[in-house]
């Protein structure tokens, strides 16, 4: 105790002393310590392994071999050269990926040191594997000016290889075209100018490395200045300097944002190595020289692979690897002969020609590259699900940006890219060559054309003579040239017999020209007046271009080449979208595919339940179709299956798709005031007790009208019909069509008009006109008269000329069987008490059939698509495709609540989403925003706008088919559901949160 009293003051002394200690020791500490605090991991790795390493396993290290799977006995070739040479890396060329995975597992846990797996993949894991995706080639990405798509895309590749084991990717490649032959290095080029090359390049090389697979630029010294030759080993004429400032600009740009790797290209450069039949990739000059001391690369050097002709036939296996490790080269590719080279390399060794310390500091390289794509932490590649996970939703959605990006207007002399109205217009397709189906189909979305199509290359002289008579009639004339070579030899693929047909057509009409090939191909089409280049054929591509014709997408590519004179780098016209809805995959406007399918799920149990035999659902976010479906039946029978043609009875959505659009029109037009009375208009209604209705009342359903009348009950005696009203067959006087066998007298709207103004309204309390809200159809015969008596047309006439057919609607109208096949139209309800029929192509409605189909709140048809487009023009305020049908202003006024202070929950004739503590939310699901504008149809429809999301949602079924007391669909809140999904797919709820809309 004594000995501890007299210590303790002393150690509290030396306890507050040791933090001052710390820092002295680390301030003042020699050299040695202070870089062992700051030793880089990868090297510390990198040296604890090369300190285990014989020569025979160091020399091995330097070698990356072939692997073909699809070739007999190249796997366990490679297998027993793991084992043997303890090789430091594999190359895979062909195959699939899941085998792939399987393969490196195999090879990797054979091997006592990680393997660098390397792949050719410049566009993609598809170059080389059957089942991946194959991204856009180098002169289609040369287009995009927006170079971080390009960044996305190698993060994106990158990440597709290390799925699959892969961590090192041979690109980008940085040659690029010269002024003697632009078209040396074809679509694996960027395009002509070292900026624009070094750009492109950087951006790629960035995005493969952030996701740590090392990119490998190639091929230096780039072979800009490479003339096209007979010789084995080809030349390149330019002196250092001009190589420097040209060629070699690019590598430098990546070099000096920290590029991993780079591969020597298997060149002859005079001004670099004067030896006679020197390759480059084996020249000291070039690598020590150039690379390493001009340079400052402390890369990766990789050699072009040695088993190609121009070399094997200059250098025998053994000779050949020895020369490229004398050079400097720290990975040989692809070796003539392993064996021979690891003996050669050794050799060497044993004879005293190399220093250990050489080896050891290639290696040492080769180890660090391990570390940084990770291998040191040795992880298995997990093959379950490997395919899917390649084909991501996101990385398809990057695909679709890539192509789109691309696109080029080069051309556009009156203007007429995008088309803008199709009404009354006629449109006509001609394609050359290639598979144009996905073209015409795209084209074929937004109007109708006439489709010529010519398999081959050329557009036959004596088919163009018979066929000019139809086709100089055409406003518009579409012509997709698909060339079969990208040869300047054969003119890019461009026939003289097209050339011919596109400067006789362009004399009677506008010829829009589509390229989807080589932009080289374009200097012949110097008289294309609207000239489009697309660059691929695939189908993604042919889709693009047709959105962008309909001015759905953007134009934003420029040419990354110049094609002649009038037409240089950089030429490219940026044209807005218009409008139009186009398609996309959901990521591509920040949803999830895998929540989305969240639909299909409560659609399908839907069916199965049968709360609708089929349904259709569409949704659109920011201008785009995102989710497209049709499900189920027609029926119960499951005879015809739902398609996206399939045409629905819209119920009350005609309310809004229909009239409301008319009234839109007429206050924009500035003949009608919603604060107006109705005597204003109808002067027929002064002396009844409608005519002092206010408009603004009765669009919010506060305007005193009871829910609705029945008029059957005035043309029915008992069950049977009153002939005097109705007849089983037309007769004189009786021509109004009700349904199947069931016609009406020709005055059967004067009798119902009458009926109507001398009915009754709502005994409810109001306060200056205004009543508790009420939901009626019979404020819609109001204003379908407004309509007509302003405008001296039918509804259906006018609201055809002024909103459908200009919009491009081809299924939305009333009484569908005047224009559509019966079995088109799906079928509603078995109404055995006032038709006794199944309805079918007739409005569901009774009293909108006696009307004669076409009535203010019911009979419009249609399917998801048209109705889809009409929601977006309101979306967008008033326009849509280039043109306005009203100001923006307008459709604010009706989407505004004013009656919201009084529990209205409803806009001017929009329903709007609400909220009760007894009911819970509707008609939308609880997610909606309050701007949220729409409505529900009786047969089991809804279509919703929600402007604060930019988001369209439409939902089309006949659950009252086989009767209207099926009430499954709303009981179990279906299309709220839905909509729901929709919501979480874009992360604005969780699947949790929906606590209302769980099925009843």
């Amino acid at each position: 105790m004594l000995l501890c009293s007299i210590l303790y003051p002393k150690m509290k002394q030396v306890i507050r002393l040791i933090p001052l200690l710390i820092v002295s020791t680390l301030l003042f500490a020699p050299r040695p310590i202070l870089a062992q605090a700051n030793y880089d991991p990868s090297e510390q790795w990198a040296d604890s392994l090369l300190n285990t390493l014989s020569l025979e396993e160091k020399i091995g290290q330097l070698f990356m071999v072939e692997v073909r799977p699809n070739v007999k006995g190249s796997r366990e070739s490679v297998q027993r050269m793991i084992r043997d040479y303890k090789i430091g890396g594999v190359v895979f060329s062909q195959g699939k990926s899941k085998k792939q995975a399987e393969i490196t597992n195999q090879y990797q846990l054979s091997s006592t040191i990680p393997l660098l797996v390397g792949i050719e993949g410049e566009n993609g894991l598809g170059e080389r594997l059957s089942d991946a995706i194959t991204y856009p080639n180098a002169l289609t990405l040369g287009a995009i000016q927006n170079n971080i798509f390009l960044y996305n895309m190698g993060a994106e590749i990158a990440r597709q290889c290390q799925r699959i084991g892969v961590n090192m990717n041979f690109a980008p490649a940085l040659d690029f075209n010269n002024e003697a032959d632009k078209t040396l290095n074809g679509e694996r080029s960027y395009g002509e100018n070292k900026d624009w090359v070094a750009r492109k390049g950087l951006a790629y090389m960035k995005g493969i490395q952030y996701n740590k697979v090392l990119a490998c630029a190639k091929h230096f010294p780039g072979n800009e200045g490479l003339e096209r030759s007979e010789k084995l080993l080809p030349e390149i004429d330019k002196n250092i300097e001009e190589l420097k400032g040209e060629s070699m600009f690019p590598f430098k740009r990546l070099i000096d944002a920290g590029l991993k790797s780079t591969m020597l290209g298997h060149l002859s450069v005079p001004s670099i190595d004067d030896q006679k039949g020197m390759p480059l990739s084996f020249s000291a000059k070039s690598i020590e020289g150039i690379l390493r001391e001009d340079l400052a690369f402390d890369g990766l050097v990789v050699t072009e692979a040695l088993n190609q002709q121009k070399i094997s036939k200059l250098y025998s296996g053994g000779n050949a690897e020895l020369k490229a490790f004398m050079a400097g080269n720290d990975v040989i590719l692809k070796p003539i002969s392993l064996s021979k080279g690891v003996k050669a390399i050794k050799s060497a060794f044993d004879k005293g020609d190399f220093n250990i310390e050489v080896l050891d500091e290639k290696v040492r390289r080769i180890l660090k590259a391990k570390y940084f794509a990770g291998l040191h932490k040795r992880k298995k590649i997990k093959t379950q699900n490997i395919e899917s996970d390649l084909h991501s939703p996101a990385a398809e959605a990057l695909r679709r940006d890539l192509y789109e990006q691309a696109i080029t207007v080069v051309r556009n002399k009156q203007d007429v890219i995008p088309i803008k109205g199709t009404y009354m217009k006629k449109f006509a397709v001609v394609t050359v060559g290639g598979d144009s189906s996905p073209f015409v189909k795209g084209l074929e979305t937004y109007t109708d054309f006439k489709k010529y199509v010519f398999k081959g290359s050329t557009f036959p002289a004596e088919k163009l003579k018979s066929y000019l008579p139809t086709l100089k009639s055409q406003d518009v004339i579409v012509l997709g040239i698909y060339p079969s070579s990208n040869n300047a030899n054969k003119r890019f693929g461009i026939s003289s017999s097209v050339i011919n047909a596109i400067q006789t057509l362009q004399q009677y009409t506008k010829v829009i020209t589509v390229v989807f090939g080589s932009p080289y191909g374009m200097k012949y089409l110097q008289d294309a007046e609207h000239l489009i280049c697309a660059y691929e054929q695939i189908p993604i591509m042919q889709e693009s271009v047709a959105q962008l014709v309909f001015g759905a997408i953007e134009a934003k590519g420029v040419l990354p080449v110049s094609v002649d004179t009038d037409l240089p780098v950089g030429t490219g016209i940026r044209l807005k979208s218009i409008g139009r809805l186009g398609y996309a995959y959901p990521e591509n406007v920040g949803m999830d595919s895998e929540v989305l399918k969240g639909i299909d799920e409560i659609v399908k149990k839907g069916i199965k339940e049968e709360a609708m035999p089929g349904c259709q659902v569409l949704v659109a976010k920011d201008g785009k179709i995102i989710y497209e479906k049709a499900f189920g039946y027609q029926t119960y029978k499951r005879a015809r299956k739902i398609n996206k043609n399939s045409i629905y009875d819209l119920a009350s959505i005609t309310k809004v798709a229909g009239t409301l659009q008319g009234l839109m029109y007429l206050t924009d037009q500035g003949s009608l005031d919603i604060h107006q009375r109705v005597r204003e208009h109808l002067p027929e209604t002064d002396t009844t007790n409608k005519g002092d209705m206010v408009i603004k009342n009765i669009l919010m359903h506060c305007a005193g009208l009871k829910i609705g009348y029945f008029f059957w009950g005035k043309v029915k005696n008992g069950r049977s019909f009153n002939y005097k009203y109705i007849r089983r067959n037309p007769a004189p006087g009786f021509s109004v069509r009700v349904s199947n066998k069931v016609y009406a007298k020709d005055s059967i709207k004067d009798d119902m008009w009458k009926w109507f103004l001398d009915g009754g309204i709502s005994s409810d309390p109001n306060i200056n006109g205004i009543y508790p809200y009420k939901y009626s159809d019979l404020g819609y015969y109001i204003f379908q008269k407004i309509i007509e008596r302003q405008t001296e047309q039918n509804l259906n006439d006018f609201l055809s000329e002024k909103f459908y057919l200009p919009l491009g609607l081809r299924t939305m109208s009333y009484n569908p069987l005047d224009k559509f096949n019966y079995y088109r139209v799906v079928p509603t309800e078995l109404d055995n008490y006032y038709r006794k029929n199944l309805v079918r192509g007739y409005v569901h409605d009774p009293s909108a059939a006696l009307w004669g189909g076409v009535a203010g709140h019911a009979g419009l048809f249609s399917n998801a698509y048209d109705l889809a487009v009409l929601m977006q023009m309101n979306l967008q305020g008033g326009y849509y495709g280039g043109q306005r049908f009203f100001k923006k202003e307008v459709m604010e006024l009706y989407n505004s609540q004013p009656y919201s202070d009084i529990g209205n929950h409803r806009a001017l004739g929009w329903d709007k989403p609400r909220f009760s503590l007894e009911k819970g939310y509707g008609p939308t699901s609880f997610a909606a925003s309050p701007d949220t504008f729409g409505h529900t149809g009786f047969t089991g429809t809804c279509a919703w706008a929600d402007p604060e999301y930019n988001l369209v949602y439409v939902f089309l079924s006949n659950r009252v088919y086989p009767y209207a007391r099926n009430k499954k669909l709303v009981k179990k809140n279906i299309r709220e559901r839905i909509q729901s999904v929709i919501y979480r797919s874009m992360g604005i709820v969780k699947e949790e949160d929906h606590v209302f809309e769980q099925e009843q």
